[in-house]
């Protein structure tokens, strides 16, 4: 991935002689930001789901998170990880779909630990997911199968957002979803949209993202619609 970076360097670099000042390449300078960027994605993507998964062990409860939304993120970053994959994708522009694959799937187990829901339903979809993403990563199943996987993937992205979206609107809530991770999930998306559009040409790739970027903001704008009232103090009688 750096090669073309250093291509760049060079081409704009030329050997500069004494008193002479050197023109920077505008396209390497958006380039070098654009790697920065990712990585800090990436490395942010470390954190990730991790809030939430804490947030709710300590309540000891997973109101207010939709399990539904969670297994529909699941899938779609499953399916995401494999198109990057076989479209050859630089890795700087999706290293953190596998992570934040990883902890989706834990906090799964976590919603499920702590609600009605079926420990073992759980279980076995984590493992079929895993599964899927691993067999369309290495053309198990065709390629022409994942790509048009890829392609319903919006509505996964929808059908991932909108029941925790309208279960907050009906609650007038958000119950224990993790702010943190709402604000951590606007930032990447908004890093990213950066990122794709600058160093990944494949069209259905940037609209996913633009549009992973867009329920991102109306979740985080839930927090704002929806925080609790300050809490008063009650007077002497």
């Amino acid at each position: 991935e750096w090669h073309s970076i250093h291509r760049l360097a060079i081409s704009a670099s030329p050997c500069a002689t004494m008193g002479s000042s050197v023109d920077i390449n505008p396209e390497f300078l958006k380039l070098l930001i654009s790697k920065i960027l990712s990585y800090g994605v990436i490395a942010g993507a470390l954190v990730g789901k991790m809030p939430q998964v804490l947030r709710i062990q300590s309540a000891k409860s997973s109101e207010g998170v939709s399990l539904a939304s969670v297994c529909m993120e699941a899938l779609m970053l499953g399916i995401m990880f494999a198109y990057n994959i076989i479209a050859r994708a630089p890795l700087s522009t999706f290293g953190e779909v596998p992570i934040l694959f990883c902890q989706n799937l834990l906090l799964m187990y976590v919603i499920s630990a702590y609600s009605e829901s079926s420990m073992l339903q759980c279980i076995g979809g984590c493992i079929a997911f895993v599964g899927l993403a691993i067999a369309m990563s290495f053309e198990v199943i065709p390629a022409v199968v994942t790509s048009a996987l890829f392609g319903v993937c919006s509505v996964l992205a929808l059908g991932a957002a909108l029941p925790q979206l309208v279960q907050n609107f009906r609650a007038k809530s958000t119950g224990e979803l993790s702010i943190t991770v709402a604000a951590m999930g606007f930032f990447g998306n908004s890093t990213r949209l950066y990122t794709s559009w600058l160093e990944v040409d494949d069209l259905a790739i940037r609209l996913m993202i633009l549009l992973n970027w867009f329920l991102a903001v109306s979740l985080l704008s839930q927090f704002a619609i929806y925080r609790a009232p300050a809490k008063t103090k009650e007077k002497d009688p």
